[in-house]
């Protein structure tokens, strides 16, 4: 699951429930709900990305286009911030 927060940059649920957060350009994270995308590792296939790696959004919408994005991982959300948020905010 993904969630797009002006300001904040990307908020990314993983399959393991850590949710990410993601800094990048703010005209490139800005996107409807709806967008499908893809994380990958620069330069490195298949690799995990930590804190403070660099990584490409691929985003998908219908209104956008398809495009990359350069994001950064900037640190993994802990879950009692992630419960502070509203529903429609939370990831």
């Amino acid at each position: 699951m993904i969630k797009f927060q002006p300001g904040d940059g990307v908020y990314v649920r993983t399959r393991t429930g850590e949710a990410l957060q993601f800094t990048g350009p703010a005209a490139c994270l800005d996107v409807t709900h709806e967008a499908r995308i893809g994380l990958r590792a620069v330069g490195l296939d298949q690799a995990d990305i930590c804190i403070g790696d660099r990584a490409h959004l691929d985003v998908t919408s219908h209104a956008a286009g398809s495009r990359t994005c350069n994001v950064r991982l900037s640190r993994v959300v802990p879950q009692s911030e992630i419960a502070r948020l509203a529903d429609r905010q939370s990831p």
